[in-house]
C-alpha cells in the first residue's frame, strides 16, 4: 500500500508514504526499488538516500556524498553512512567527500559529520593528515573526536603514532594500541591498573585485544576476572576476553550471565555478539533466545523518538535470529 502512495498525484501523500517507510528498516529493505526510483527527486531524494544508505544499500551512496558536501541537515545522514560502510561500500567517494570538508575548515574545527564518516570506513579512510592536523590544531571535543577517528583507521594511521603518545587518556591509550599493535600499551596501561580495575572504561577493550594477540599475563587473568565479577557495562564487555582466552571452560558461566542483558538497550547486542562467538556452546541459551525473537517488547528504549527505537528494535531483533543461526549450526 505504502509503495503504491509513492505514486500518488498529490505530493504530501507521496512524502507521508515515504517518511513512513523509511522510519523502518524493514520497510526500507523490502521498499528499497521504489527507494532507489526516488533518488533524484528534487523534494524527496534526500530521504529516500538515508533511507536506503541505512538498510546498507550501495545505490545510495553518491547521493549521500552529495548530501554531506551540500551541508545538508538530514537527521540520519551518519547512521546511512555507518550502514553503507558495514556493508562493504566502495569508501573512495565518501572518504573524498569527508577530506574534504575537514581540509576546507580551520584546523581547530571538525565537523561530527565528516569525522563519523571516516570513523565508519575505518582502515579504508586514507585521512591521517586531515585527522592529524585536527588533533594538533584540537579544541571542545574535537581531540576526543579524533583520537576515536585514528584508532578506527588502524594500523595506517602509524604516522600519528608518536602525537596520540603524548595524550595522557584512555581513548588515546587505546587508539595508539590499535594503530601500533604494540602490546607494551596495553602492558604498561594494566600493569599501571590494580588487580581490581573498577569501573576501568578501557581495560576490558585492552584485555581483549591482548586474548586476541598472544594471550594475557597471569595478573591480567586475574584483572579480567575481577572485572567480570562486577555486574554492569565491565561485567559485559569482560565476557568476550574471557570467551577468548578460556574457551569452553568458561561456557557455563557465560551461559548464565549473558541472557540476563538481552533485554537491555544498551548491552543487548554485545551479549549476542558473545553467544554467537561461542556457537554450539552456548545452545542452552535457544530456548531463551526464541522467547525473545518472538517478544512484542525486546527492550526498554529512551534514544529519543519511536521511530528511532523501533529501527534499534528492527536491529536487535535481526542480530539476535543471526545469533541463533550460529549456534544452532
Amino acid at each position: 500500500m505504502l509503495t503504491g502512495l509513492l505514486r500518488d498525484e498529490i505530493s504530501e501523500v507521496r512524502s507521508a508514504a515515504l517518511h513512513t517507510l523509511a522510519a523502518s528498516l524493514t520497510a526500507s529493505r523490502l521498499a528499497a526499488d521504489e527507494l532507489a526510483s526516488m533518488l533524484d527527486d528534487p523534494d524527496l531524494g534526500a530521504v529516500a538516500a538515508t533511507a536506503l544508505g541505512s538498510v546498507g544499500d550501495h545505490r545510495a551512496v553518491p547521493h549521500l556524498v552529495r548530501l554531506m558536501l551540500s551541508d545538508s541537515d538530514e537527521p540520519r545522514l551518519a547512521e546511512a553512512f555507518k550502514a553503507v560502510a558495514r556493508a562493504g561500500a566502495d569508501p573512495q567517494a565518501s572518504v573524498a567527500a569527508a577530506r574534504q570538508m575537514l581540509a576546507a575548515l580551520p584546523d581547530s574545527c571538525a565537523p561530527a559529520l565528516p569525522m563519523r564518516v571516516l570513523a565508519a570506513f575505518g582502515p579504508a579512510a586514507a585521512a591521517v593528515p586531515e585527522v592529524i592536523a585536527k588533533l594538533e590544531g584540537a579544541e571542545n571535543d574535537t581531540p576526543s573526536c579524533a583520537i576515536y577517528v585514528l584508532g578506527r583507521i588502524g594500523p595506517a594511521a602509524a604516522a600519528a603514532a608518536a602525537l596520540l603518545g603524548q595524550y595522557p587518556t584512555q581513548g588515546a591509550t587505546l587508539a595508539l594500541l590499535k594503530v601500533t599493535s604494540d602490546r607494551t600499551v596495553a602492558d604498561q596501561y594494566l600493569g599501571g591498573r590494580p588487580e581490581h580495575p573498577g569501573r576501568d572504561g578501557i581495560a576490558s577493550a585492552l584485555l581483549t585485544w591482548l586474548a586476541e594477540h598472544g594471550g594475557l599475563t597471569p595478573r591480567q587473568y586475574k584483572q579480567l576476572r575481577n572485572l567480570f565479577r562486577a555486574p554492569g557495562f565491565g561485567h559485559l564487555k569482560s565476557a568476550g576476553a574471557l570467551w577468548l582466552h578460556d574457551g569452553p571452560a568458561v561456557a557455563a558461566e557465560l551461559v548464565e550471565v549473558l541472557p540476563e542483558y538481552l533485554f537491555d538497550d544498551l548491552y543487548g547486542r554485545q551479549a549476542l555478539r558473545v553467544l554467537a562467538a561461542m556457537g554450539s556452546h552456548a545452545r542452552p541459551v535457544l530456548d531463551r533466545l526464541d522467547r525473545f525473537v518472538a517478544s512484542r517488547r525486546r527492550a526498554g528504549m529512551n534514544i529519543g523518538g519511536f521511530d528511532a527505537e523501533m529501527r534499534a528494535d528492527e536491529m536487535l531483533h535481526a542480530a539476535a535470529i543471526a545469533t541463533r543461526q550460529k549456534i544452532a549450526g
